[in-house]
């Protein structure tokens, strides 16, 4: 009997143990040190400074200890950047300046599944801008729509849609404008778009407005315009006009990258943290107008209210902008006579 008791209170004892030993290395905060891979377009840079401190902080709390090194690369404008980036890193994740960019990495190299767009709300877009004008303060020559950059009176800067995607939003907003003008009459939006682009300056939009004085109104991307603005005190002034393109900048993980690194866990998070209203505010102070709905007395007080259509509304999406307007001989070279 005493053996007996004797092994009994030995057991108990090793179980107890056990199950001590079980709970606190449940307890114990995860240490390790997360390292993960983004590429992003250059008018989203300022944003992620901020975003990114949050999302440490946020996985640093979920996994009670993990820090994130976010390696994050800025893409600047030109047709084949964006692609070329990945044929020196494995980005595992991708936030570029419109849809095209990354259906091509799932066409052409087959990266991320051609139905990345699908996986995330607002297909894969959490939050947008849009094209606006940026006036001399006090708007002197009185330009508020589209039909004003035609105006013989009027000089309009504007990049060539050639040299980024950002100068191909703002070609698709006057375009998608003419055309709903129009009624849909094509020759109508050919004639109204062709006298914009004939008036307008050659070389830097930005410099040669505000440091050298050219013209009478730059064409900008929301987001772009209203730092622009800010940093000029009152020398220049915010236009929106009634009616523009939004313009969606979507976000997705980059599947092969992700997974052959090891890293679909946090690159997941990373994304969907973007929907958070933390993530939301955040977009909101760098200009970014939020997707997600539980913003919205926030943003109506910070934006102009414009009535906003998409790039499948203005030309039937990029594949076709891209083939029937901006290929060489294009709809934009015919009516700018470039």
């Amino acid at each position: 009997m005493i053996r007996i008791g004797v092994v009994i209170v030995l057991s108990l004892a090793t179980l107890c143990g056990t199950v001590f030993f079980i709970w606190r290395q449940q307890a114990t905060p995860v240490l390790a040190r997360q390292t993960f891979r983004v590429l992003s377009e250059a008018s989203l840079e300022h944003f992620y400074t901020e975003f990114d401190a949050a999302f440490s902080e946020y996985w640093r709390i979920k996994t009670r200890g993990a820090s994130v090194d976010v390696m994050r690369s800025i893409v600047g404008e030109g047709d084949q950047k964006f692609e070329s980036s990945f044929e020196s890193t494995g980005f595992d994740v991708a936030h570029a300046a419109t849809s095209w960019e990354i259906d091509e990495l799932a066409r052409k190299r087959q990266f991320v599944n051609e139905a990345w767009e699908y996986r995330l709300p607002s297909r894969s877009t959490p939050f947008h801008t849009t094209v606006v004008f940026v006036t001399r303060a006090g708007n002197p020559k009185r330009i508020f729509d589209w039909p004003d950059l035609a105006r013989s009176d009027v000089t309009p800067v504007i990049t060539n849609p050639r040299k980024g995607w950002s100068a191909r939003w703002m070609y698709l907003a006057a375009w998608g404008d003419a055309m709903l003008a129009a009624k849909g009459d094509e020759s109508l939006a050919r004639a109204s778009i062709g006298k914009v682009y004939r008036n307008v300056t050659a070389g830097d939009a930005i410099e040669g407005f505000t440091r050298q004085g050219i013209g009478d109104v730059l064409i900008a991307l929301e987001c772009d315009a209203r730092r622009l603005v800010a940093d000029a005190s009152t020398n220049l002034e915010l236009v929106s006009p009634p009616r523009s393109i939004r313009v969606d900048m979507p976000v997705t993980v980059i599947d092969r990258f992700a997974d052959a690194h090891r890293v679909r866990e946090i690159a997941d998070a990373y994304v969907e943290f973007l929907y958070t209203d933390r993530s939301q505010r955040i977009a909101l102070r760098h200009h970014f107008r939020p997707t997600m709905g539980n913003l919205g007395s926030e943003v109506a007080d910070k934006f102009a209210d414009v009535e906003m259509f998409s790039i499948h509304d203005a030309v039937g999406g990029w594949d076709v902008a891209w083939t029937k307007h901006f290929s060489s001989g294009g709809v934009f070279d015919q009516v700018s006579g470039k």
